[in-house]
This record gives structure tokens, C-alpha cells and sequence, in this order.
């Protein structure tokens, strides 16, 4: 009976570790499951001592294989994931470990959820934010559901899922349980099978979106705007303007590092190019505010211009949510759209696709479709990096029922309709252009 309980003790730890890691390398499908085997742990008669310390293990093994990819951009960035994200595990596990020994079955099985959305929440409120937090990202084709629940209903249903299951495998003699669960999946499985069904109807739109794999530091495209990143971009541009007549032409974040409000020339240039193609032109700058944070860091503004096919500028975005680990980029004051001759559509910037406020206000403003723009340069060497921060864009447009234009420097570049599902992609690390042609509903 101890050598069972020994291995019982390492076995069901090492299965949610395993599960994780599916869901992350593979697919989301598995996050409605990992949690289940520490859960069935827990309700063993295992002592509190192994239950730390398989809480312990599962906690830091599912931050490093979740975060393990932030080392590409620092290595303090990392351990602050690290530290952060295993700590927020280790409270909820404990917390869970005591409701499911301690609480009747029907108690526990809300009030587990609840501890997770509790402590994100809390968390939230931290320097490394609770974002991450939302399982939802996981499950973007629950498009319907996300439109009602929202991300953390959906974080809530993933973990009451996992208590559920571990119910069902724990108390064999309680059939109530299995059924639901059986219940549970029938539902799921029925709404991810009716969203992947459904086609968005509306105006058709042909939309552009550049992806110049431009991979040289910040310095050198900052020296070399005119000489070489623009005339790529032009050339670019034009190419699929002659063959494919796109209404809007996407360039990613900083595709022009450098102010053109400072520098005139550039947005004439800018202009004639987006006149010469005949079609909105979006792109990513930057804007100068004046001081610095240190010698070689002046404050900027991370910006989206957006020109008319006439040449004019017609808007320009301000991110109000820069990444916090960047001090020398200063925020807006208040979250805006960007306006296209009275079409207003939404926009983010790197970390804001992270941030619900941001895409909540993009559908509550009226926004007929969204354009996120990153610039991933730093996670170039992870496929696992790139494909994990363009869950956000997905998870966006499931919840907030739009099509979103992903455009990046380095990848992952994709239009996602508005029921979370990717209508196409370029392959990461690598130039080239997407073309597709979306469907919106008539402009108000």
C-alpha cells in the first residue's frame, strides 16, 4: 500500500505535467483535462507533506513549460515569469487540495473555479499581470460560448471541467458524476463542431498583410529605414497591390522606426505609397515625446498610422498599454479607434492583444473589425513563443465576435474570423504576403 501511494504520489503529478505540455506544444484540447490527475491526487488519503510537494513540482514545471520561451527577450523577464506564474500555481493548488478534502463534492465543485478567478484577479494587480491566467486562450473555437461567458467563464468552465472529471475517476460508485461529465463533453464538443461550421456573412473585403521577416536589431533598422526596410516594404506592396487589388495593405509594428510627424518627407512618402497602390495603408511607427529614460533610451510613443488611398493621413493609435517591461515607451491616455473616413476599427499593439480591456473596447465602441500588429522579433527561435502570443488574437476575435488582421514582423501572421478561427496564416521566419478576403457587416 506504501509503494502504491509512493507511486501514485509521483505518477499523477508527472500525467498533469505531461497534459500541460501537450496542451501548449500540441494542442488546446488537453487543458480541459491536465488539472484532473493532481485533483485526483488530492482526493487520495496522501499526506499533507507529498501534497506540497507535488503542488511544488506541478507548479514550477508548468511555468517553466509555459514561460520558458520569455528567455529569448530577457533573462529577467524569465525568472519574473517564473517566480510569478509558480507562486500563482502553488496558492491555487494548495487552496484546491484543502476545498476538495475538505468541502462536500457540490461545494468544491464551484468553489475550486472560483479560488482560480479569485486569484487572478489578485494577481492582476501585480507587475507581471494576471493575463496568462486565462485558460480561455486555449479554446478559442468555443467562439459562441466566449461571446456569452466571456474569457473567464470559459477559465471558470475549464477548471470546474477538471474537478468534474477528477470526481468521476475518485467516485467510481457516484454515477452522477460520470454522467455529467460524459454531459460535459457532448456539449463542448457540440459547440466547437457548430462554430467551426459557421461562416461570417457581410460585405467582402480583401485585406493585405505584410510580413518582411526583417531580422536585424533595433539599431540597424532604425539606421536603415530609407535605405533598405522602406524600399523592401514599397516593393512589397505594390506587387500585391497589381495582383490582388486589396481595399487595406498591413504593414507590422515599427515596420517605420521612426517619427514621421518629425520627419515630413517620410509621411509624403508613405502618402504616394498608398495612393500608388490605391488602398489604405496601416502600418506601425513610432513618435518621440521629448526626454529620455536614460542615454540611450528616449521616450517614444509605439503608434499606428493609417493613410487614405488618396495619400492623406487619416489616423493615428497610440497604445495605452505598452509592454511594462519597456519604461521608455510611454502610454496613451485613454483608449482610442482608429477612424478610416468614418469607419472606426479597432487596434492593438504587441501587449495590448494580451489585454481584455483593450478588446472589450474595441466592441463596445463599434469597431467593424480589428488589426493587431507585433513584432516578435525576440521570440524568433521559438516556434512554441510565436504560436503561444498569437493565442491572444484568437482568443480576441472568439470573444469579441470580429474578424482581427494579425501582422507581424517575423510571424505569427493571420486573419482570424469572428468565430476565432485562423482563415489563414504565413509560415513564421519567413517573407511573404496573405491575402483573404473577409466578410463584415455593413458599415453603420
Amino acid at each position: 500500500m506504501v509503494q502504491r501511494r509512493g507511486a501514485r504520489s509521483i505518477f499523477l503529478p508527472l500525467l498533469c505535467i505531461a497534459l500541460f505540455a501537450l496542451t501548449i506544444a500540441v494542442h488546446g484540447i488537453f487543458i480541459w483535462a491536465s488539472l484532473a490527475p493532481l485533483f485526483v491526487f488530492f482526493l487520495g488519503r496522501e499526506s499533507w507533506k507529498r501534497i506540497l510537494a507535488g503542488a511544488a513540482a506541478a507548479a514550477l514545471s508548468w511555468a517553466a513549460i509555459a514561460g520558458y520561451w520569455t528567455y529569448s527577450y530577457s533573462a529577467l523577464i524569465f525568472a519574473l515569469v517564473i517566480i510569478g506564474v509558480s507562486l500563482f500555481l502553488f496558492l491555487f493548488l494548495c487552496t484546491a487540495a484543502f476545498m476538495l478534502r475538505a468541502f462536500p463534492p457540490w461545494l468544491s465543485l464551484f468553489s475550486v473555479p472560483l479560488a482560480w478567478i479569485a486569484l487572478q484577479e489578485l494577481f492582476s494587480h501585480s507587475v507581471i499581470d494576471s493575463y496568462w491566467a486565462s485558460l480561455a486562450i486555449f479554446s478559442p473555437s468555443l467562439s459562441p460560448l466566449l461571446g456569452i461567458v466571456g474569457r473567464e467563464g470559459t477559465t471558470f468552465l475549464i477548471i470546474l471541467a477538471n474537478v468534474l472529471f477528477s470526481f468521476a475517476l475518485s467516485l467510481p460508485g457516484d454515477r452522477m458524476f460520470r454522467a455529467m461529465s460524459a454531459l460535459l463533453v457532448t456539449a463542448l464538443l457540440s459547440i466547437a463542431g457548430f462554430s467551426y461550421s459557421l461562416e461570417p456573412q457581410g460585405d467582402p473585403f480583401t485585406v493585405a498583410l505584410v510580413q518582411p521577416n526583417i531580422q536585424r536589431s533595433w539599431e540597424w533598422r532604425m539606421a536603415h529605414v530609407e535605405s533598405d526596410i522602406l524600399p523592401l516594404l514599397e516593393n512589397m506592396t505594390l506587387s500585391v497591390a497589381a495582383r490582388n487589388h486589396p481595399d487595406v495593405i498591413l504593414w507590422p509594428e515599427y515596420a517605420v522606426p521612426d517619427d514621421v510627424f518629425l520627419r515630413p518627407h517620410l509621411a509624403r512618402r508613405l502618402g504616394d505609397l498608398s495612393r500608388a497602390a490605391n488602398a489604405t495603408l496601416i502600418l506601425g511607427s513610432l513618435r518621440w515625446t521629448g526626454g529620455s529614460y536614460s542615454d540611450s533610451q528616449p521616450y517614444k510613443n509605439d503608434v499606428v498610422l493609417a493613410f487614405s488611398p488618396q495619400g492623406e493621413l487619416l489616423s493615428a493609435y497610440t497604445a495605452s498599454h505598452p509592454l511594462p517591461y519597456e519604461p521608455q515607451t510611454l502610454p496613451a491616455e485613454r483608449m482610442e479607434l482608429l477612424t478610416l473616413g468614418g469607419e472606426a476599427i479597432g487596434a492593438s499593439l504587441c501587449y495590448e492583444e494580451t489585454q481584455k480591456d483593450v478588446s472589450r473596447f474595441h466592441r463596445a465602441s463599434g469597431a467593424r473589425y480589428a488589426v493587431s500588429l507585433a513584432n516578435d522579433l525576440a521570440f524568433t527561435r521559438s516556434s512554441i513563443g510565436l504560436r503561444h502570443s498569437s493565442l491572444y488574437s484568437r482568443l480576441n476575435a472568439a470573444e469579441s465576435g470580429m474578424y482581427v488582421l494579425r501582422a507581424t514582423n517575423t510571424g505569427i501572421t493571420q486573419v482570424i474570423n469572428p468565430y476565432g478561427k485562423v482563415v489563414g496564416q504565413l509560415p513564421s521566419n519567413s517573407r511573404g504576403i496573405l491575402v483573404r478576403t473577409i466578410y463584415l457587416p455593413p458599415a453603420h
